[in-house]
């Protein structure tokens, strides 16, 4: 797939046939997140949905026993590619991501690394940058993250906001992978499961 990365309005001199014609990097992130994090299964998705690869560490930090069933599982998505996804289980107050280890500090939030993501166009047909009710709705899912709230406190706000299938759905549907399944609501169960029927990439929160 291709994507344009640009910056608008364009600068003077800039070539709009030429950037519209810039491919979308291959991918080739890393995920710090603790475990049992909403991240760690949004990285599973990743990797299913750009067939990518699927590396799992343990930082020495990490005091959480890992499931090895678990692990397996994620690394069952591996598709052989040399560029992907690197998860590193590790004790931090928020999941983060970089690009470039060592050359940037890392940013914090599962709605800023589904906008990079889109924007640089992996992700880009689940963001419409114009439509202001999906970044409303990653802002609520934000909460989430930070602050101990009920998932299926802001679902019912979130189904009325989405165009269909988001980036939101795709942050929501992480942190319900991320409870036990005796803890989801039937409304929760239900969105799952109505996403996985739209996508099939989203098989990888079950």
């Amino acid at each position: 797939s291709s994507g344009i990365n640009a910056e608008w309005p364009l600068r003077p001199g800039q070539n709009i046939e030429r950037i519209c014609k810039t491919p979308t990097p291959p991918l080739d992130i890393v995920i710090g997140c603790s475990y049992g994090s909403a991240a760690m299964h949004l990285a599973a998705f990743l990797a299913l949905q750009t067939q990518t690869s699927l590396k799992v560490f343990s930082h020495s930090s990490n005091k959480t026993e890992t499931d090895p069933i678990v692990v397996n599982k994620l690394l069952q998505i591996n598709q052989g590619k040399k560029c992907g996804i690197t998860l590193i289980f590790k004790e931090t107050p928020a999941p983060y991501f970089m690009t470039a280890p060592g050359k940037q500090i890392p940013v914090f939030g599962i709605s800023n690394l589904l906008r990079y993501l889109a924007r640089i166009g992996h992700l880009q047909h689940f963001y419409d940058e114009i439509n202001p009710l999906i970044d409303e709705a990653l802002s609520m899912i934000d909460k989430i993250e930070f602050t101990p709230q009920k998932i299926d406190g802001i679902l019912s706000d979130i189904t009325k906001l989405n165009p269909g299938i988001t980036l939101a759905d795709i942050a929501l549907c992480s942190f319900i992978a991320a409870l036990p399944s005796t803890n989801r609501s039937n409304a929760l169960t239900n969105h799952l499961n109505g996403c996985i029927n739209q996508e099939d990439s989203f098989r990888a929160f079950q």
